[in-house]
């Protein structure tokens, strides 16, 4: 190149960035929530005090074949086990990936509280929800044992957001799914359907 070509060049201009945390600012922040969630919740990837333990290993014993009711007393509705044999099942036993079960249950449900928010009433209130959810106490702490509400609330929550959504068929299959974990999770799949009564019939049914 001639020295007339390289004079004539024009210094590049910074970018702005403005527009990019605009478009993907929301992301970010959730990016932000979830990693910082995460890495709270590194210290509970250890041994502790707890009946989550008994689930871990009745969860064992239904990896190797048996059945809950029939070959051991199981007080609950038996999805828990059975999700959490899947995990041993594909990967092995491990107690960190043991307790990293509810906290990524935990991180789903904060997934669809965003989606919530974001379509009753915006995304930066959707952002915000998942953060006071996430990083309160109590949420906190029981996202670090595996007492099966973790999952059962994040089937819940997700079945709340697609019968929401006006798809109603999944959102009844998962509400079962997560009853079939925690009972807990009836009166919340009761409440949405009588809600859904105001807007469809069908849906509701």
């Amino acid at each position: 190149r001639s020295s007339k070509d390289i004079l004539a060049d024009k210094p590049s201009e910074p970018k702005n960035i403005w527009p990019i945390l605009q478009k993907h600012g929301v992301w970010i922040a959730l990016t932000a929530i979830f990693s910082l969630f995460a890495l709270l919740k590194a210290y509970s990837l250890n041994f502790v005090k707890g009946d989550e333990h008994m689930y871990f290993y009745m969860s064992l014993l239904v990896s190797k074949g048996e059945w809950p009711y029939r070959d051991f007393f199981f007080s609950h509705p038996p999805l828990q086990l059975y999700l959490m044999a899947s995990v041993y099942k594909i990967f092995g036993y491990s107690l960190a990936l043991s307790k990293a079960v509810p906290t990524v249950a935990a991180m789903v449900s904060g997934l669809f509280i965003f989606l919530i928010g974001k379509r009753c009433i915006g995304r930066l209130e959707g952002v915000l929800a998942a953060a006071l959810f996430l990083l309160t106490y109590d949420v906190l702490r029981g996202s670090s044992h595996f007492t099966g509400a973790n999952c059962a609330l994040a089937f819940g929550l997700a079945a709340a957001y697609l019968g929401m959504s006006g798809r109603s068929v999944a959102s009844g299959v998962l509400f079962a799914i997560g009853t079939f974990i925690g009972v807990y999770i009836l009166p919340l799949a009761l409440m949405l359907g009588v809600l859904l009564v105001f807007r469809s019939w069908k849906e509701s049914l």
